[in-house]
């Protein structure tokens, strides 16, 4: 994580993001999807295209652009930017910044919970303000923002709003690394799909799971 998220001389640093329909819960409803979008999609092995793809849609719908920030990634030249570097070269830092996020995630939930204030210091976020009064989070989308940046933003946006997930059913399957918020995931380990029945060779019905000694590091 980066001392400061990428901001510029010319980019308007707000105090809040005012915004008229989103409430807080949809905010931090987008940048879990966008969050867990990306972990997953980085998992299949993503290409240049999905990084630009993922960036204009479902990181640019849950991030704010600052007055002044051209060339954000939520515009075609911005995205290009971010994911204007050799195949070679991209698929390490998405493979690297898809290990940094699994890493912290799967610390403690007090250490977890830890990434929402960093988030707030480094400016990777702000405070948005809604109708009725209302007030949250929300990442701030700026030029040249690290990728890992951008990621971390999402879940501490989350993190923020929905506290209690993430000390009791944020997990990390151990067979595909995918992030769902779940309490039997994060009992047994495994996402909804490796925990599901499978079919054996005598036509029973069986369930694929880790054994109790092999879960406490989900914890």
């Amino acid at each position: 994580m980066s001392q400061r998220a990428g901001q510029d001389d010319d980019v308007v640093v707000e105090s809040f993001c005012a915004l008229e329909r989103s409430s807080p819960d949809e905010i931090a409803q987008a940048c879990r999807v966008a969050g867990t979008a990306f972990v997953a999609g980085v998992g299949r092995g993503w290409t240049k295209r999905d990084l630009a793809e993922w960036l204009l849609g479902p990181y640019s719908e849950a991030a704010c652009v600052l007055p002044g920030a051209s060339g954000h990634a939520g515009t075609a030249s911005g995205a290009r930017q971010d994911s204007a570097v050799s195949a070679p070269a991209l698929q390490k830092l998405l493979r690297d910044t898809r290990a940094t996020v699994l890493e912290l995630l799967a610390a403690p939930p007090d250490r977890v919970l830890l990434l929402g204030p960093w988030a707030e210091e480094a400016g990777a976020i702000m405070r948005s303000e809604h109708e009725g009064g209302h007030t949250g989070w929300i990442p701030v989308n700026l030029p040249r923002m690290r990728l890992e940046d951008r990621v971390l933003s999402l879940f501490a946006v989350d993190s923020l709003v929905r506290r209690d997930d993430y000390a009791s059913q944020l997990a990390i399957c151990r067979r595909c690394r995918s992030i769902t918020f779940d309490a039997r995931s994060r009992e047994t380990g495994l996402c909804a799909f490796h925990d599901a029945p499978v079919a054996t060779s005598s036509g029973v019905r069986a369930r694929v799971s880790l054994p109790p000694s092999a879960r406490s590091g989900n914890s």
